[in-house]
């Protein structure tokens, strides 16, 4: 729902100038350090899945950099504001593709339906649904910023209907049809994630849409109510957890929750994964075991080259190349925010900010899921992780945020 205002001025589709090099430098070295980290980490699974090459899966992986790098450029000189006006259009093809997805199933995984295959490509819908999540969420909360951020209630035309025919003084407040409204927009596409065995998914979805709502200025009680609610949720699973184990066991039917409850699981059991990332976190030390020297990677550590990659780049290269890793993704959160919050219009902040919140919060539950803190699920390290779908539409996502700087009032470096 584009803003209104801004659609009756026609604009160049391509844009001129100058973008944010800090930005970009930032990024570059990141890929790169992604890339090389992805490359060790994924030999044993390359040596047995690909034929003996054991640089099979870092060359795809290297060619799709290449190809979401030359996206990347080329999104950046879009204007920006041709997103905001077609991102409906761009919403529902996202919903489209995971609607499609449920004809495609999962050879591996009967039931699963995450990927659509044709002949040798595959395709992710969920990873393209993040982005255009936040577009849409982005344009609504622009065309509604008036009635998200109103004081006290008002007569909107429901309201009023509903007075005449009941001759009451009956109240709506401003912000609650902008609220079901993006509430909607987040939901429907996360059931259609859950609906296709995909709960990461539908996680990542969930809280990237609760960070939206966040910068949007929408009523804090919304957000204050929602941590109540998961506070009272994780008590009771703790509860049921120490009253109860094999209740929850039959709740949790895959098990995960109580493996992350209960630390005594053998090696082997629903704990194995993450007691070797942990094992493989713990032997890199300060410095590593040194670059392409993980044993863990050997299938102790199940999807090396993919969710648990961190793990495999802290046995590697320690906690100093944890700790760099970590401060070139702040680094480009930092840099990103600077350039939403210079844009020249609303829509711009939003859509800059989200871009690189959602890199954070899934750094944030990659790291998480590795290091024990929460059940184990599936969610992929940005840049690292082996798979073209995510590392292409985050680099166009780079693309967005680098067309944003183009006209943004930061100074250019």
């Amino acid at each position: 729902m584009p803003n209104i205002k801004n659609k009756k001025k026609r604009q160049p589709f391509v844009q001129f100038g100058s973008f944010d090099v800090p930005f970009l430098i930032i990024l570059f070295v990141l890929l790169a350090y992604g890339l090389v980290v992805m490359y060790s980490a994924s030999i044993p699974t390359s040596i047995a899945e690909r034929g003996g090459d054991a640089s099979a899966m870092f060359v795809r992986q290297l060619i799709w950099a290449a190809i979401g790098i030359v996206a990347m450029f080329l999104v950046s000189q879009i204007n920006t504001w041709y997103l905001d006006r077609f991102s409906v259009f761009i919403y529902g093809g996202g919903i489209l593709l995971l609607i499609a997805a449920f004809f495609f199933e999962d050879p591996q995984y009967p039931g699963f339906h995450r990927w659509i295959r044709i002949g040798s490509f595959s395709f992710q819908p969920s990873e393209a649904m993040k982005f255009c999540l936040i577009l849409l969420l982005s344009s609504v909360m622009v065309t509604y910023h008036s009635r998200i951020i109103g004081k006290g209630n008002s007569r909107g035309a429901i309201a009023e209907a509903i007075r005449r025919k009941r001759g009451v003084n009956y109240f709506i407040p401003e912000s609650m049809y902008p609220t079901l409204l993006c509430g909607a927009l987040i939901v429907v596409p996360a059931l259609l994630v859950l609906s296709g065995n995909h709960n990461s998914g539908a996680i990542l979805l969930l809280l990237i849409g609760v960070c939206m709502l966040f910068i949007g200025d929408f009523k804090k009680g919304w957000f204050i109510a929602a941590a109540v609610v998961i506070g009272v949720g994780l008590a009771a699973i703790f509860l049921l957890y120490y009253a109860d184990p094999e209740l929850l066991a039959k709740i949790d039917t895959k098990g995960r929750i109580l493996a992350w409850l209960d630390k005594s699981y053998s090696p082997r059991d629903a704990r194995w994964q993450i007691n070797n990332a942990l094992y493989a976190i713990g032997s890199g030390g300060l410095f590593g075991v040194g670059l392409g020297n993980s044993t863990q990677k050997y299938y102790y550590v199940s999807e090396p080259q993919n969710d648990m990659i961190f793990s495999i780049l802290c046995e590697e290269l320690g906690l100093v190349g944890a700790a760099l890793m970590l401060a070139l993704f702040a680094a480009l959160i930092w840099r990103g925010v600077e350039i939403g919050l210079k844009a020249r219009s609303r829509f711009g902040m939003y859509l800059a900010v989200g871009i690189v919140m959602e890199i954070g919060v899934q750094v944030a539950l990659n790291v998480a899921v590795a290091t024990d803190l929460i059940p184990n699920t599936g969610i992929g390290l940005p840049f690292f992780s082996s798979g073209g779908t995510s590392l292409v539409v985050f680099l166009v996502q780079m693309g967005v945020v680098l067309a944003i700087s183009r006209e943004s009032r930061l100074v250019k470096k």
